[in-house]
């Protein structure tokens, strides 16, 4: 889902990647084996030192203090519906007899793929013909499926998550011609650098803003979960993957707030990419959890990770703390009711398909695409929303209400 800071790695991205799918009910079961791993993880913690003492029980020390905000941070996604919101309930009528070309990061990875059959069955209904190009998880493909969706003289593009700076030169000549792109999960060119232009015609947004700002409240949220977990006093194993724009966003404004938290440390941030996910990873985590038994919990900012190898280093491990994931996708349902992982993230992918749609639906009546889209952030762990969860569905009948407001009813 997320495109790398080189412009191609996108399936190492917070959903379940090509790889993390293919080793993920492998590694799980795969039996903990030490052994020492060349890669190297750096250790910082982002609060007071380890030897400070402050009591959970003391009602008005630094760690029940942060327990107390974490819990209400929590508050706000914690209920049924969490931040969700609604989509909008009207827009212009949809126009016909349009062609509209995705561009996806890579067919291969399955919940990407995902989302452009759902694209592709939405154009159907609106009468619109659809050409999806395989971006093959290659940034010259990627590029070269923008250039093709010009040259073709396509109505309009949705690009689906490649950040601009690997696909300039197609999002100029589709300016150049006129032909709207609207981008999912893809960091524009002035988001990327500042004082760059903006190629980009829309970015879907969400509850929270934009893709940035998402991320930003997202990791905060995590955090949140981390301290409350930890009383106040958490002690977190951190993975921080440097390759994927999208995820490292989220791993620094993790790490942003846990600063939040005096009596609290992350007592390692683990470094990795994409390349390490499986026994690589598993290794990771093996040695940083033997190295920090005090760990109550880790920090793993995407399902993917947790289950490209975390999920089974922490399985392996003496005293397996959760991990904390994001997606809430059906691979992790087990590993959450198991306790292996502790909590993750509502978020429904196919909705960034229906407002991607709905923002083209609106550019072709020259209208500007509206920031309400209602997409949100829920918790879902042992406490919360995890009965009866559905992976995908989301709080919110937000296709009815989308296909409502098109006309399609």
């Amino acid at each position: 889902m997320f495109a790398s800071l080189g412009g191609g790695a996108a399936a190492r991205r917070r959903r379940v990647t090509g790889v993390a799918v293919a080793l993920s009910a492998a590694a799980l079961v795969v039996a903990g084996c030490g052994g020492s791993d060349s890669s190297t993880t750096t250790s910082g913690s982002t609060a007071a030192p380890a030897g400070t003492t402050a009591s959970t029980t003391d009602a008005g020390g630094p760690a029940a203090s942060a327990l107390q905000q974490a819990q209400a941070e929590l508050a706000k996604i914690s209920g049924p519906k969490g931040q969700f919101g609604s989509p909008p309930t009207t827009a212009p009528k949809p126009a016909t007899g349009k062609t509209v070309w995705i561009v996806s990061v890579g067919q291969s990875v399955p919940a990407i793929a995902k989302v452009v059959s759902t694209i592709e069955s939405i154009s159907k209904d609106l009468g619109w013909k659809t050409r999806v190009w395989d971006g093959k998880l290659q940034p010259n493909q990627q590029l070269a499926g923008m250039r093709a969706a010009v040259e073709a003289k396509a109505d309009a593009i949705i690009n689906y998550g490649t950040d601009c700076p690997t696909i300039q030169v197609g999002l100029q000549e589709a300016r150049a011609a006129k032909i709207p792109v609207v981008g999912i999960e893809s960091f524009d060119c002035d988001v990327v650098k500042p004082g760059a232009p903006s190629l980009f015609t829309w970015v879907v947004t969400y509850e929270q803003g934009d893709l940035t700002q998402f991320l930003t409240t997202l990791g905060g949220y995590q955090a949140a979960w981390a301290i409350a977990h930890g009383k106040g006093e958490s002690k977190v194993v951190h993975f921080r993957e440097t390759d994927v724009r999208t995820l490292l966003t989220l791993a620094d404004a993790f790490t942003e707030a846990m600063k939040a938290c005096s009596t609290c440390e992350i007592v390692d941030t683990v470094e990795f990419t994409g390349a390490d996910y499986g026994p690589k990873l598993q290794q990771k985590t093996q040695q940083a959890l033997v190295q920090h038994p005090e760990t109550d919990s880790v920090s793993a900012g995407a399902d993917s990770t947790i289950t490209g190898g975390v999920g089974a280093g922490i399985r392996s491990s003496q005293h397996k703390p959760p991990a904390i994931g994001w997606e809430c996708d059906a691979s992790v349902m087990p590993l959450l009711k198991s306790g292996i992982e502790g909590a993750c993230f509502d978020f429904v992918s196919e909705w960034e398909g229906y407002a991607a749609v709905d923002a083209v639906i609106r550019l072709f009546a020259g209208e500007k695409p509206t920031t309400q889209t209602g997409i949100g952030i829920r918790l879902v762990d042992k406490e919360h929303n995890l009965d009866g969860y559905v992976p995908g569905k989301g709080p919110v009948d937000y296709a009815a209400i989308y296909r409502k407001a098109w006309g399609l009813g």
